[in-house]
């Protein structure tokens, strides 16, 4: 008989909070997506900086001597000729990182459009890079941060956050 009335309250409660939440006013947000936590061109741009801030301090450091670009992607002394080719590659990324923040903190929404589509595709670049080195047997795998490895995970991240917000509508 307990047990009766224990379901009895527990179905009134229920059938109570149902009735109570079909009254409630569905929040009113411009989109669904802002809904769920989306980003906007902004907080894209921004991660796509941090990306490329990340990769080009990899490479930049070679300007200061280290060999850590080579070791993690060659698993190899570097040459000469490797290091100064990290280094120009470096100052290319860093420089770009700090167009897409400055364009992600002054940008109108126009110029962030056209960034994020041209990253876009960049950062879906750098991922099939990975794929070809994979698919040929020459991705590095080991070595610090799984090496080649470790750099196609942010690529294709950054890919799919990029192509999500400024590709597919």
């Amino acid at each position: 008989r307990n047990q009766i009335i224990s379901m009895k309250i527990v179905l009134a409660l229920l059938a109570a909070g149902s009735a109570h939440g079909a009254t409630l006013a569905a929040p009113k947000v411009k989109s669904t997506l802002k809904l769920r936590g989306g980003l906007d061109s902004k907080q894209v741009l921004l991660a796509n900086a941090a990306g490329l801030a990340a990769f080009g301090s990899e490479f930049g450091s070679a300007l200061v001597g280290s060999k850590w670009a080579s070791v993690r992607y060659w698993d190899c002394e570097p040459t000469e000729g490797w290091q100064q080719l990290s280094e120009a590659f470096g100052i290319g990324l860093l420089t770009l990182a700090y167009v897409t923040y400055d364009t992600a903190q002054n940008g109108d929404e126009a110029a962030k459009t056209n960034l994020g589509k041209k990253l876009s595709f960049a950062w879906i670049g750098w991922t099939l890079m990975h794929v070809k080195w994979w698919q040929m047997g020459t991705l590095v795998t080991t070595g610090p941060l799984k090496s080649q490895l470790g750099g196609w995970v942010p690529c294709a991240t950054l890919a799919a956050l990029s192509a999500k917000k400024f590709l597919i509508k």
